[in-house]
């Protein structure tokens, strides 16, 4: 499908240019409302910079490893445009050479490094950018990049933690249902040719597990396909825009993973707003840049009215008091932040707290799903085993 390029505008009224697919011009503006953007103005047919075309196609350089180079050389007070060079000759391979030598081109340019940032938004998240661009006007960006980092990693953190945590009941779930196929798919219809010999006809639980065991000797393919599908298809509706908006009310709905989400929520906007504060941007953008990194959006919504709110003069606490995810405790410690000046610091301790509440919830899930699968797993086996021996007895009995 061709490419059509726009400039709109979010619900908080930042305006962007953005590229997206569609049959044609008035097709294009539909999907832009259905991302809940409005078009400001056409520009045009084309790729642009901000296209989304190699969105399933990952840089081989990312925004950690990028930023963990270029720090020590800014701090070391080497000029932005010769840190970059000396990141490109470090590169192990030519595609990540060519990225940084693009960046560099276009320094050469006279193009800001914010805009080159905001032009390889793949890479980057919607936080560089910001960031970057108030380092530039303030003449501190080996600061506000440092700050950056330590954002960065302790987000790798994050989810580092949720991965490893992961792999064993991962495990645990694998064998187990390998499992009980092997039983249904080969030990089971051995017993079964004690039937064959015998003139009984299984009834009852009987048959219905041989039929089960049929199943799965003979369409074992349609069994795994349906499984691919259960991890696809969750996949596939976190990605697409038209869907992510129906998973997300459905997931904050589930008991124990509703907690998990928005804790994780509160937890990204109030260390990304800490981040942006100390970086030196206004309080006003850095709640409307914040509330755009929510990965929610029933709790991205629920604040959409917060940067209205400190525009009519609210104080921060009250304006994000509307919000019915976000507990009292928080609130009120941003009230007392507020108080003495200590906004920023009181939201990086909030954001560490429910780091910290959010691993012990993972934890905690992760370590109900291990017993369950152990009990689940011994109670279809016994199941299985029971069954055929009751039968075999039976038979043997006639």
């Amino acid at each position: 499908m061709p490419l059509f390029r726009f400039k709109v505008a979010d619900k908080t009224g930042i305006i962007s240019e953005t590229v997206i697919e569609g049959e044609s011009q008035g097709d294009a503006v539909r999907r832009l409302k259905v991302r809940r953007l409005t078009p400001v103005d056409f520009l045009g047919e084309g790729e642009g910079q901000s296209s989304n075309k190699n969105v399933f196609k990952r840089s081989k350089v990312n925004a950690i490893m990028f930023t963990d180079r270029l720090v020590p050389l800014l701090d070391a007070g080497i000029p932005l445009e010769k840190s970059l060079a000396i990141i490109e000759d470090t590169m192990d391979d030519e595609e990540s050479a060519k990225f940084i030598r693009d960046m560099r081109q276009g320094l050469h340019e006279g193009r800001k490094f914010s805009q080159l940032i905001s032009d390889r938004n793949n890479v980057f998240p919607r936080i560089y950018e910001n960031v970057v661009a108030v380092g530039e006007e303030a003449g501190a960006l080996p600061i506000v990049l440092g700050q950056m980092r330590d954002y960065l990693n302790e987000k790798k953190e994050m989810r580092n933690f949720i991965i490893g945590a992961s792999i064993y009941p991962a495990v645990i779930g694998f064998v187990s249902f390998s499992v009980v196929l092997f039983l249904l798919g080969f030990i089971v219809p051995k017993f079964a040719t004690v039937f064959n010999d015998g003139k009984r006809v299984p009834e009852g639980v009987t048959a219905l597990l041989l039929n089960i065991s049929y199943a799965v000797q003979n369409y074992w393919y349609i069994i795994f396909a349906v499984m691919a599908l259960l991890i696809i298809v969750p996949i596939y509706m976190f990605r697409s825009e038209k869907y992510s908006d129906l998973l997300d009310r459905i997931l904050i709905r589930i008991p124990i993973i509703g907690k998990i989400v928005v804790i994780s929520n509160i937890a990204t906007l109030v260390k990304t707003m800490s981040v942006m504060i100390k970086s030196g941007v206004h309080l006003l953008q850095a709640v409307q840049i914040s509330a755009r990194v929510i990965p929610n959006f029933v709790i991205r919504d629920s604040i959409a009215s917060v940067a209205s709110r400190l525009r009519q003069g609210e104080r921060l606490s009250h304006a994000l008091a509307q919000s019915k995810y976000l507990p009292k405790m928080v609130i009120k410690m941003l009230a007392v932040g507020e108080e003495t000046g200590g906004i920023e610091e009181m939201m990086e301790r909030v954001g560490g707290q429910y780091d910290k509440e959010l691993k012990v919830k993972i934890k905690a899930l992760l370590s109900i799903f291990e017993p369950l699968v152990i009990v689940i797993l011994g109670g279809i086996i016994g199941f299985i085993v029971v069954t055929m021996f009751l039968a075999i007895s039976d038979a043997m009995e006639m």
